[in-house]
């Protein structure tokens, strides 16, 4: 994200056809990130019975509120807009369809979310770097573990102060409160496919 709303525009409604839709949405990042609706509303300065709403599609989000909850959920605006075709409704939940899927694209990385929900202990990614592409050096906040299989290319996997280079064929497995972050070195795209499971508390 580049920037932020500011005056009337920042306090614009979206369509009404798109409210449920977006609702949902922040529920399953919110859930896929363990927070709560009280630690949510914390972040971006709402109300609990503001954010409860937004979730079951009964107000309106304006850009303040979407701007202000994707930074708290560390996903781009975009990503709870995108538009997907859900499928058949006994379908929800249980099968995600090829075309379906929430996809997201940043930094010459492109990722698609293979789990037809978020927030259950375990979700599935297939991401796809173009070369050169890195992901941000990071250290999550919430303790899970990252198992990883790369099906093409390379990729150099930096996990503290350490450096591996994976090549098709080979997986890992690291836990995500390490500093961590993979980048493309080769002149290929490298495709990963790979799983975020919660890890219990000791």
């Amino acid at each position: 994200m580049t920037g932020h709303a500011t005056g009337n525009a920042s306090e614009r409604a979206f369509p009404v056809r798109t409210i449920a839709s977006i609702g949902g949405e922040i529920r399953q990042v919110r859930r896929s990130k363990n927070l709560t609706i009280e630690a949510l509303a914390e972040r971006v300065d709402r109300s609990v019975a503001h954010i409860s709403k937004l979730e079951r599609g009964l107000a309106e989000p304006s850009l303040r509120d979407l701007y202000a909850i994707s930074q708290a959920l560390e996903v781009p605006v975009a990503w709870l807009l995108s538009e997907r075709n859900p499928g058949p409704a006994e379908e929800s939940g249980l099968i995600e369809r090829s075309g379906s899927h929430r996809v997201h694209e940043q930094g010459g990385i492109l990722t698609e979310v293979l789990s037809p929900v978020l927030g259950r202990e375990i979700e599935v990614m297939r991401s796809v770097f173009q070369p050169s592409a890195a992901t941000p050096r990071r250290r999550s906040a919430h303790r899970k573990r990252e198992d990883g299989y790369l099906l093409s290319g390379e990729l150099e996997l930096y996990i503290d102060d350490r450096k591996f280079l994976l090549q098709a064929g080979d997986s890992y497995s690291y836990l995500t409160d390490t500093v961590h972050y993979c980048r493309n070195p080769g002149p290929e795209p490298a495709v990963l496919f790979w799983i975020t499971s919660r890890v219990k508390r000791d």
